[in-house]
């Protein structure tokens, strides 16, 4: 449907809006910006580093789904260093695919070994509510995909709506668990393929724990010392949250003396709220920064040409920027009028040009709106303190004694003998 609708001269971004499952659609429109080969799943980045721009790809399937692919651009990798200077980061990065693709197998593996079966007859109960509920002309707007809980009674709630070997899930957990799920990828009640998806992934802990018990690796001495750990790691975490003395709250003439030695810690950083076109070619951003006379015009052109990621859709609107997160950029907007553009900078490897639309200078905050952050941060502080009191004492009231002996035995002598010499060093 999608690609006969792209063949009819729909347009992409369009589309991937209103079609798409992947929440960020709905922010960028589909638009990954520029991409490095090993950012994707091979199966996506297979397809669309054989393409070229403007080509749109069949339909590709990957664990994510199946996708669509229209390239834009491609451009030569500034990044590439020689390859002695790129072996290190290489190979962590072919490590990470390894451990990655033998993941994915393994949990495939645990798909078909625990299959999600969906209880058909409860979902089509709960799509029969709906229409008990609502007048049809309201009922065809709603979502098939969702429920109002305070609609169901107790039984209702528990009817369960999937089963596998070793457990279940009902009505309530499931939509309790989804309910944080933007909406676009929760699957129809009548949808049961995608709901044994989405239930396997919400439950995927449960079934790896019953695996685990399963093959008796509790039983195993590495599990049963990370258990030990984890049982010493806590108790360790409750001496020192919770029997440590817990300080009483400074009084008000702290507060304030720490408030006014510390206004660098109660400032608003000062901000700047720019729109940006950043291109690879400098004479041409240095053309565009002298022929474009608006603010309109500025927007127009980031969108057909600005190529920092995900702004083309933004028009090149970067909002309020700080000189924490963008140095250069606020410098160069922080010396150009409002109502100007500046530029071009160099950044990211190509040249900016910044149309400034307003500024807000550093200011301190109010006493009253950080008074309880002080607070707090003062009886952290004498928390901290008594703790490393407290170990100061257990220090001087406990020996240690270290076993040279018993140390010794423990070293490798082989690996320090030298080859020259055949001495121990």
């Amino acid at each position: 449907m999608i690609l006969d609708k792209l063949r009819a001269g729909e347009n992409f971004e369009e589309l991937a809006f209103n079609h798409s499952t992947d929440p960020s659609a709905k922010k960028n429109r589909g638009d990954l910006g520029y991409i490095l080969w090993g950012a994707l799943v091979d199966e996506f980045q297979d397809a669309a580093f054989k393409m070229q721009p403007g080509e749109v790809s069949p339909p590709v399937k990957s664990a994510y789904g199946w996708h669509i692919i229209k390239v834009i651009d491609r451009l030569p990798n500034d990044s590439r260093q020689p390859f002695e200077a790129m072996k290190s980061a290489i190979t962590t990065q072919i490590e990470s695919r390894k451990g990655y693709r033998a993941a994915e197998t393994f949990m495939k593996d645990i798909k078909s070994k625990y299959p999600i079966t969906v209880d058909t007859a409860s979902c089509q109960y709960l799509l029969k509510k709906r229409e008990t509920l609502y007048p049809s002309e309201l009922l065809a707007s709603l979502p098939r995909n969702d429920f109002d809980l305070a609609q169901l009674d107790r039984n209702e709630k528990e009817l369960v709506l999937a089963t596998w070997d070793g457990g279940q899930i009902t009505v309530q957990q499931y939509l309790d668990k989804t309910k944080s799920l933007p909406r676009e990828i929760r699957p129809d009640f009548d949808n049961f393929d995608s709901l044994r998806t989405i239930i396997f992934e919400l439950k995927k802990g449960d079934l790896l724990s019953i695996e685990a018990i399963r093959s008796g690796m509790d039983n195993d001495p590495r599990y049963v010392k990370k258990i030990i750990l984890f049982k010493e790691y806590n108790m360790a975490e409750v001496m020192k949250s919770d029997s440590m003395p817990t300080p009483p709250d400074p009084d008000d003439a702290t507060v304030r003396m720490y408030y006014d030695a510390h206004p660098e810690q109660f400032s608003s950083a000062a901000k700047v709220q720019v729109y940006e076109i950043l291109l690879s070619d400098e004479s041409r951003a240095r053309q565009l920064k002298q022929s474009i006379k608006s603010l309109a015009e500025f927007k127009e052109t980031a969108t057909d040409i600005t190529e920092r990621p995900g702004k083309r859709e933004a028009r090149g609107e970067l909002g309020y920027i700080e000189k924490e997160f963008f140095p250069d950029l606020f410098d160069e907007a922080w010396r150009t009028s409002i109502g100007a553009i500046g530029g071009p900078i160099q950044t990211m490897g190509r040249y900016s040009i910044i149309y400034v639309v307003d500024k807000i200078e550093a200011s301190l905050k109010d006493y009253l709106a950080v008074k309880p952050q002080i607070i707090g941060r003062l009886v952290s502080e004498q928390k901290t303190a008594n703790l490393q009191q407290w170990i100061a004492d257990r220090k001087n009231a406990v020996s240690i004694h270290v076993d040279d002996d018993a140390l010794w035995a423990t070293v490798d002598k082989e690996k320090y003998v030298s080859a020259e010499s055949g001495k121990t060093n």
